[in-house]
């Protein structure tokens, strides 16, 4: 079983999808995230490494939260800009490093 899981800022309304969280049959606890489209382990991709670490620097001090689908917590962020989802003014995971040193 798995389930969608997003990094969210809170304070200001962004998200980033961080992958499906992989969960044990026989607990249901979370084991890992993975990636949506090839099922690996999320912490190999590189860009998503990098996004992820752009997001942190950016946002010290805020109300960072790990979301899952299917969660009241999901739906009570309300209106969230995704970051690299097809969505109108979401930008690309590209775009988003775009200049970024780190």
């Amino acid at each position: 079983m798995s389930e969608g899981t997003w990094l969210a800022c809170v304070d200001c309304k962004v998200m980033l999808p961080l992958g499906r969280a992989v969960k044990d049959p026989a607990t249901r606890d979370i084991v890992f995230i993975a990636e949506y489209r090839s099922g690996r382990p999320a912490r190999l991709d590189e860009r998503l490494d990098r996004v992820l670490w752009k997001m942190l620097a950016e946002h010290p001090g805020h109300r960072l939260e790990v979301v899952r689908e299917n969660s009241t917590q999901l739906d009570d962020l309300g209106e969230m800009l995704t970051l690299g989802e097809d969505e109108i003014g979401s930008p690309t995971l590209e775009e988003y490093l775009a200049g970024w040193p780190g």
